[in-house]
């Protein structure tokens, strides 16, 4: 429930609330960045993932109502970023932003590196509530679901598609790995 949620939102204290969409949930991730801002003003509110990535411009500030928007996939510059808010310090070198320097929206530099995905931990999931995020599977679909990354970037060059956040170059995660989680998930959720 929403009343929840910013229950917990305002028992954490937090400094910086991150939102990931996508294309379809820019829409809702502009309502919920409004409403964290109506209800926590002094966080810092950053916004990323595919999304945000395929619009960026100097105006995505004022248009989703953010303080930050992060570029491309950033496994590594989340912890730089978040490092820097904490500590009260300057983060307009760290790449792949789209921030205010002085009043003025600006975008860091962007960095071409993208994180080897055989490297990447799993998510934790149990940062989520995974029952209701399963039983929203069930209303909507008629099954549950629990989704996994196997690869990164796409060599196609579809008319539809946007390959901003991955690019063209096809990371693949190790065979056995995407297996092991398989069977993890499998045993956690019953998916």
């Amino acid at each position: 429930e929403p009343e929840e949620y910013w229950r917990r939102l305002r028992a954490l204290a937090v400094d910086a609330v991150l939102i990931s969409a996508t294309i379809r949930q820019l829409k809702g991730a502009r309502e919920a960045a409004a409403e964290i801002r109506r209800r926590s003003p002094e966080s810092v509110i950053v916004l990323g993932g595919p999304g945000p990535s395929s619009v960026i411009d100097l105006n995505s500030l004022d248009r989703y109502q953010v303080d930050v928007m992060a570029k491309n996939e950033c496994e590594e510059i989340l912890p730089v970023l978040l490092d820097r808010l904490r500590r009260g310090a300057d983060y307009q070198d760290v790449p792949n932003l789209l921030i205010r320097h002085r009043g003025t929206p600006m975008m860091t530099p962007c960095s071409p590196f993208r994180p080897d995905v055989t490297q990447l931990p799993w998510p934790d999931r149990a940062l989520f509530d995974e029952k209701a995020y399963l039983d929203r599977w069930q209303r909507s679909a008629g099954m549950t679901s629990v989704h996994i990354m196997g690869s990164r970037g796409c060599p196609f060059s579809c008319g539809f598609c946007d390959l901003t956040v991955t690019g063209r170059r096809v990371r693949y995660r190790e065979a056995e790995d995407i297996v092991a989680e398989m069977m993890f998930l499998e045993e956690r959720y019953a998916p």
